[in-house]
C-alpha cells in the first residue's frame, strides 16, 4: 500500500497484478473509489446505511420522485431513486411522451413501481395498469408503494411473467 502513496499513478488493479493486495483488497478498493467519484458521495453512503440497517422500515421514510412518492426500502433500486431523484427521468419523458389517458399499461418485473406509478397516474382511472412483480419481499414493497399514491384501480400479480409454467426459489438476498 505504501507504494501506492508513493506513487500516484499506479492503479488498484496495479496492486493486485503485482500481488500488493489481493482480490477481496482490490473489490473493496475499487468501491471506495466509486463512491468518492460520486457526485453525491455522502447521499450515496447514508442511503446504503438506511437501507441495510432497517431505519427505513423502522422510520416509514418515504421521498418525492417526480410527481410521486416511494417508501425508502431495504432495496438498491429505492437506494438508488433516494439519494438521485433524477435517475429515472428519462423513463418518466418516455412514460409521458408515450401514454396518454385511457391506455393500458402492462409492467412486467414491475419491482417497487418506479415506473408503474407515474404510468398509472398518466393513464388515468379511465385507463387500465397491471403489473407483474414476482418476488414476495419486492411484490409487498410495490403494494405499499401504489397504495401510498392512492392507485387502488391499479392490478397488481405476484407472479413472474414466462412462455412456460414453472417454479422458482427466492432468497431475500435477491433484491
Amino acid at each position: 500500500m505504501l507504494i501506492y502513496l508513493l506513487n500516484p499513478h499506479l492503479k488498484i488493479f496495479d496492486l493486485y497484478r503485482n500481488k500488493f493486495i489481493g482480490e477481496k483488497q482490490m473489490i473493496i478498493g475499487r468501491k471506495i473509489l466509486e463512491i468518492l467519484q460520486d457526485e453525491r458521495p455522502i447521499r450515496r453512503l447514508m442511503a446504503g446505511f438506511i437501507g441495510r440497517s432497517g431505519l427505513a422500515r423502522l422510520f416509514r421514510i418515504r421521498f418525492q420522485v417526480q410527481d410521486y412518492e416511494i417508501f425508502f426500502n431495504p432495496t438498491g433500486l429505492s437506494s438508488l431513486y433516494w439519494y438521485k431523484p433524477t435517475v429515472g427521468s428519462k423513463d418518466y419523458e418516455f412514460i409521458s411522451s408515450f401514454l396518454k389517458e385511457g391506455d393500458t399499461y402492462i409492467d412486467i418485473g414491475a419491482n417497487i413501481g418506479t415506473i408503474l406509478i407515474p404510468a398509472a397516474k398518466y393513464i388515468g382511472k379511465s385507463g387500465k395498469a397491471i403489473a407483474f412483480e414476482p418476488h414476495p419481499k419486492t411484490y409487498s414493497y410495490l403494494r405499499e408503494n401504489v397504495d401510498l399514491n392512492n392507485l387502488g384501480d391499479v392490478t397488481i400479480n405476484n407472479c413472474a411473467v414466462g412462455n412456460s409454467d414453472g417454479y422458482i426459489y427466492f432468497t431475500n438476498n435477491d433484491i
